[in-house]
């Protein structure tokens, strides 16, 4: 069950729409769109997709008697490509419900994979120049969708693909459809289908949607595995099967542990940092997520080596479930799934600054 389609996306009325609603009921008194105060109508809007999601999710599932998602499943489906969307849905989420997974089965996004607004701009691109710039592109939106996943991670959710697939069309008109379209013709499309499920396998990624079995092929994209139903196989379409019914790609994000975490090897943060950075500051309110890989489960332990008070610590959450606080030279053991985790490092009311921090 999913309530509407990409209610953010302005193309279409309905996020108009739910813009509207939510600025009438972040207006009530107590509305629970401004739960933490902020007065930001556009993220009462991003809340409000969450909100009714849910709502429609509990409607289905009372008619259908089903507490534990056996039969009826609410999806949260989000955009990949911009966090905001879904931080705000699961931190009204949480704030809401505590855990939820009590109220969705799964997040979702649409991980599509193309080529650069440069490149889809040049009227004379040739299928070799396509081909050469998609591989860049694979790894830059399953990045984008491993950060969705680590959420999933988190908040012990499935995380789905509710569309996905090559997303090449002629976007301005510049003659560069032929070669577009020819390019899904190609033997190496399959090749890249190939890497592009593969690598949706290797960061942890469940059921995948792929848009569409079949279509036309024009300037306005060539989505179909085939272009006819009634045509035995292409280079996507066998792609496609051959990752289905082969063997699942290994896991290929997270930490293995036992490691030593560089501070800003993270996944995603509240704040401003970048990723890479040398130091990561926890002040007020800060939290920072980092993706863990458990050979097996069980409990580990977590050593941090930080600059701050002599009572500053950070507090620790696996799968949104408090470890407790780990300090400067007192370890902290937390129970790790086999598998990925998401571990979350939070400020906790004095400030702290790490380098590292090793899980053993």
């Amino acid at each position: 069950v999913e309530w509407s389609n990409e209610v953010w996306n302005w193309q279409f009325k309905q996020a108009t729409r739910n813009l509207e609603a939510a600025k009438i009921e972040g207006k009530l008194e107590n509305s629970p769109l401004v739960f933490d105060g902020d007065k930001n109508e556009g993220y009462w809007a991003m809340r409000r997709i969450a909100q009714r999601g849910a709502q429609v999710g509990k409607i289905f599932r009372d008619a259908f008697g089903d507490t534990n998602f056996s039969r009826v499943r609410p999806v949260f489906a989000t955009q990949v490509g911009y966090q905001e969307v879904y931080k705000q849905g699961l931190a009204f989420l949480e704030n809401q419900f505590g855990q939820p997974n009590t109220q969705f089965y799964a997040v979702a996004g649409a991980p599509y994979f193309q080529i650069s607004n440069e490149l889809n701009k040049k009227g004379d691109i040739t299928v070799d120049e396509i081909f050469a710039a998609i591989p860049e592109d694979i790894e830059k939106t399953l990045d984008g969708a491993n950060t969705l996943g680590s959420y999933a991670t988190y908040y012990k959710m499935k995380h789905f693909a509710y569309e996905g697939g090559q997303h090449l069309q002629d976007h301005s008109s510049n003659g560069s459809a032929n070669a577009k379209v020819a390019a899904n013709r190609d033997p190496r499309m399959g090749e890249m289908m190939e890497k592009y499920l593969q690598g949706w396998q290797g960061i942890g990624g469940d059921l995948f949607m792929y848009f569409t079995l079949t279509s036309a092929y024009n300037k306005w994209g060539s989505w179909g595995l085939l272009e006819d139903v009634k045509v035995k196989g292409s280079p996507k379409y066998d792609a496609v099967l051959r990752v289905k019914n082969g063997p699942a790609s290994p896991l290929r994000v997270g930490h293995l542990v036992p490691a030593t975490v560089k501070a800003g090897d993270f996944v995603v943060t509240n704040r401003w940092d970048k990723k890479g950075v040398a130091s990561v500051r926890f002040d007020g309110g800060k939290w920072v997520n980092y993706q863990l890989r458990a050979p097996k489960a069980g409990n580990y332990t977590l050593s941090i080596e930080s600059r701050g008070g002599d009572d500053a610590g950070l507090e620790v959450l696996v799968g949104n479930q408090k470890a407790g606080i780990v300090k400067s030279g007192a370890p902290l053991s937390i129970a790790l799934e086999g598998g990925l985790n998401t571990l979350r490092l939070k400020n906790n009311g004095a400030n702290v600054e790490i380098t590292a921090f090793s899980v053993n």
